[in-house]
């Protein structure tokens, strides 16, 4: 029986291995939903991460993976992940003549090719088929260069978008026309009619259903920056082929990239009419060592209103910043920027990351007020803020709405607001101080998300920043898909070395002082830590050298049971492998036989995603169906012999007594 359960696997793995190890790619299922979670479950029992089948498989294990993976071809067109707007890709048709791949590419040079099917041009090469930028319209999809919109004859000849329904081959889709008539049968040389009777029944005929040739169509991703540069009025892609170098100006009106994109090398060019302090926010690292020669930088440490005079009458702003004299500057956040001489000067890196451009703020509490440094990727500021919003320009902050067009790309602005988030008007006066205290600093935390949670992990003591909270992991749940956090250290403490923590606090930067000399001595958090961490680069390795773990690593998955991007630890590599762990990091390293197969686990207290009040309901006999908030099914009877806890049911967030 077991050597007719690995035949069976061996039959199977072929596809079965395409789908585990594509799912939420272009075309393929999205990952988190249910079936796709059962499917994940089901190849994990039959192969191991690395593909080979598990020496334990049986029949009843090859019987799971086979049903899962016929579950998967009734999924819904919205089920299987799509390009998205503003990427960019090229289309190639998907021919399998006889079982032989061939691929052709779509080539088109004006706006007129392709409004007539005979001018419909795909090619052989790869290299020579054009990019196009994708957006969306209406629920249909176009996609455009700034000289060009793509048509392919009968599909949109009269339109310029198109439909994409799911393809019959994973990671293709079907063109569907506004009619509901989809392309079919093409031929070798490129050219193909469309099918009537996939208006009414889709399933039964989905493209090729009744041909030898296919007629699938795939979308290639194309790595792109995005920026509308000066003398043009659309956006288009400016990264350099071929590892060219790639030079970002400060006079570009709008810059937008989805994916990391590393470069050999990055320059970064921008116009000094001043020596005084600008705004600084850019998609990039940059090294004391790339700036020294041409810049002065300073991190802002700390917002608050004081007195504007010595009688105590009326108020102003303190912004206190501290120079950067070492380290590197972390993209998409607000820094100071002074030129060490006026006009055009130019940083430059090799070996450069230029990073999604998130244009996100920090912010800095006082009293019931919060001040907000928000970077901008465009020359517009965000219209809810803007008549409240104030912006530094040669040294001196002045209100936004005096001067509407002085905003301008990788800038920050400053507002503020109540802890409701009601708007708030800044003082007129609004001043730089430079720290006076000149304590060792001994390294940067950096907290960058919007729930205030980062993680640390250093080779020397510090002191805690003041309105931050450290935290051990005591426990991961897998049956609630939810950490325990233990507080471990309050504001001001001190903490030994090589000590790996969850933190919490206000979303900025934290400059790290080593502890006074009159500190009490730093002292281990108490009891279990499933925390590990490193100090510099490098693989996360486990506690023990002769257990199997799983890693996980602090980041934004996207739940798609609800729809919904939740903060948490999930596993950093495919089938929780080691990752590479930045330096300064902690992550979780859980034994393989305690967790299984959860694939992440979320932060206690967790905000209700998409449900603005759970239900709380005693067990009883129910729907059909309950998952944890990772996604995993428990069982078919909504609520049979749960412990207590908040799982999924019917889409809907129960909380269980």
């Amino acid at each position: 029986m077991q050597s007719q359960a690995h035949s069976e696997a061996m039959d199977m793995k072929r596809w079965a291995a395409d789908v585990y190890n594509h799912l939420g790619d272009l075309g393929y299922p999205l990952s988190g939903l249910p079936k796709t979670t059962a499917f994940t479950k089901a190849y994990e029992s039959v192969y191991h991460r690395d593909g080979t089948i598990r020496e334990d498989v049986d029949l009843q294990c090859t019987a799971a993976l086979r049903t899962a993976g016929l579950e998967l071809d009734d999924l819904q067109d919205d089920q299987i992940e799509k390009p998205r707007a503003r990427h960019y890709y090229k289309l190639r048709s998907f021919n399998d003549i006889f079982g032989h791949y061939t691929y052709r590419y779509n080539q088109q040079n004006t706006d007129e090719e392709g409004k007539d099917a005979t001018t419909v041009r795909f090619v052989d090469s790869e290299n020579d088929a054009t990019i196009w930028r994708c957006t969306t319209q209406n629920g249909r999809y176009v996609f455009s260069t700034p000289q060009k919109t793509l048509h392919l004859g009968y599909v949109n000849s009269m339109e310029d978008s198109i439909q994409l329904d799911r393809g019959y081959t994973w990671g293709a889709f079907t063109l569907v026309r506004n009619d509901r008539y989809a392309t079919s049968t093409m031929s070798k040389d490129g050219k193909y009619d469309f099918q009537t009777e996939y208006s009414t029944n889709p399933k039964s005929y989905r493209t090729n259903r009744d041909g030898f040739v296919s007629s699938d169509f795939q979308f290639i991703p194309v790595p792109f920056i995005e920026a509308i540069v000066p003398g043009q009025t659309q956006p288009d892609n400016v990264l350099p082929a071929d590892g060219k170098p790639l030079t970002v100006e400060d006079t570009w009106k709008e810059v937008y990239a989805a994916k990391a994109q590393r470069l050999n090398n990055l320059s970064y060019s921008r116009s000094y009419t001043t020596t005084q302090w600008q705004p600084l926010y850019v998609p990039f690292a940059l090294s004391y060592a790339d700036w020294k020669d041409h810049w002065e930088v300073a991190r802002i440490e700390a917002i608050r209103q004081v007195p504007a005079n010595a009688s105590g009458a009326g108020q102003k702003i303190e912004v206190t910043y501290r120079k950067i004299e070492s380290g590197e500057l972390q993209p998409n956040h607000p820094y100071l920027v002074r030129s060490l001489q006026t006009g055009n000067q130019t940083v430059s890196r090799t070996q450069a990351v230029f990073s999604p451009t998130n244009e996100q703020g920090i912010a800095f509490k006082d009293g019931a007020t919060i001040y907000h440094l928000c970077g901008y990727y465009t020359e517009s500021t965000d219209p809810k803020v803007a008549d409240k919003a104030s912006l530094l320009a040669d040294g001196q902050f002045k209100a936004l709405k005096e001067s509407p067009n002085a905003q301008r790309t990788f800038r920050w602005t400053l507002h503020a607001s109540d802890a409701q988030g009601t708007l708030q008007t800044l003082p007129q006066q609004i001043e730089l101080v430079e720290a006076s205290d000149r304590r060792e600093v001994v390294g940067t935390l950096r907290i960058n998300t919007e729930e205030g949670y980062g993680t640390i992990y250093t080779d020397v003591a510090y002191e805690l920043p003041q309105a931050v909270t450290a935290y051990t992991v005591i426990e991961a749940d897998e049956t609630q898909g939810e950490l325990t956090l233990q507080p471990a250290y309050e504001g001001g403490s001190v903490v030994p070395p090589h000590t790996p923590l969850v933190v919490k606090g206000e979303r900025r930067e934290y400059t790290l002082f080593a502890p006074a000399s009159d500190a009490p001595a730093a002292v281990a958090p108490q009891g279990q830590n499933l925390l590990c961490g490193s100090a510099t680069d490098g693989m996360t390795t486990g506690p023990s050298s002769s257990t199997e773990y799983y890693f996980y690593k602090l980041y934004y998955a996207t739940d798609n049971l609800l729809h919904k991007r939740q903060l948490g630890f999930y596993w950093g590599a495919a089938g929780g492998a080691p990752f590479h762990n930045a330096g300064g990091k902690a992550y979780l390293a859980l034994p393989v036989a305690q967790v299984k197969h959860s694939r992440g686990f979320l932060f206690p207290g967790h905000p209700m995603t998409g449900i603005e009040t759970p239900v709380t309901i005693q067990p009883s006999k129910g729907a059909q169906g309950t998952y944890t908030l990772t996604g995993i099914k428990l069982s078919n009877q909504a609520l049979k012999n749960l412990p207590a806890g908040i799982y999924i049911i019917n889409g809907q967030k129960v909380v269980v007594k």
